[in-house]
């Protein structure tokens, strides 16, 4: 008895991706027994580092740092599907998000940085760099739906969410005394993420069983 061969239409699809697919999926689905909102999003991101690392293994890419992973995963989406994206309400309320998201590395490397007081205006310029620079992608996309302009609306969203991850590993502390409201900014940043994060995560993989072969494997089983 013959078998007829698995047609593959994405990437992630090929058999030698299935392990790392499925235990991205575990992943996702521990992220929502996750109560705390950055928690939650911290676990969701580590089931996207997954993905991205099979990727560049994929590619013959092992020196990808992982913002680079990060923009070559969602690069990766079918055309369709980035497009989706890209006009998504999450995205859009993203770029819209005020105030802008600011970057922690940034900040603690400026030498006028305070914890608790008001920012220059120069210093919260540098440090909201990479959200204004999502938003005026954003803004350039919905005026000529170009791909030129989408794919610049991808990396810069890749760019943003690295930020937001590297804030939440940082930690509070600076040379300068604990940063009291940073845990705060962390929520404030993954909420603003949540819609948009969600609609990536449907953009690349609508479902789990496409893997090509079957549907996701139950926790504990043999295959483990």
């Amino acid at each position: 008895m013959t078998t007829t061969p698995v047609t593959v239409h994405e990437w992630w699809q090929v058999g030698e991706a299935r392990y790392d697919v499925e235990a991205c999926l575990d992943k996702m689905n521990e992220s929502q027994r996750e109560n705390e909102t950055v928690s939650r999003f911290s676990v969701t991101l580590q089931s996207l580092n997954l993905l991205w690392n099979l990727k560049s293994r994929l590619d013959n890419e092992l020196g990808r740092s992982d913002s680079q992973g990060f923009r070559a995963l969602l690069l990766a989406i079918p055309t369709a599907r980035q497009e989706e994206l890209c006009r998504s309400t999450g995205i859009q309320a993203l770029a819209a998000f005020a105030p802008q998201i600011l970057n922690q590395d940034r900040l603690r490397g400026s030498s006028v940085y305070r914890p608790g007081q008001p920012l220059t205006p120069e210093l919260r310029n540098q440090a909201s760099r990479e959200h204004r620079q999502f938003k005026e992608a954003v803004d350039s996309w919905n005026s000529v739906q170009s791909g030129d302009n989408k794919e610049a609306v991808l990396k810069k969203f890749a760019a943003l969410l690295y930020v937001v991850r590297s804030n939440i590993a940082h930690g509070e502390k600076t040379i300068h005394g604990p940063d009291l409201t940073k845990a705060q900014r962390d929520r404030t940043g993954v909420r603003s993420l949540s819609s948009s994060r969600s609609c990536s995560d449907r953009s690349h993989m609508s479902a789990g069983a496409k893997i090509g072969h079957s549907a996701p494997r139950e926790r504990g089983s043999a295959a483990e």
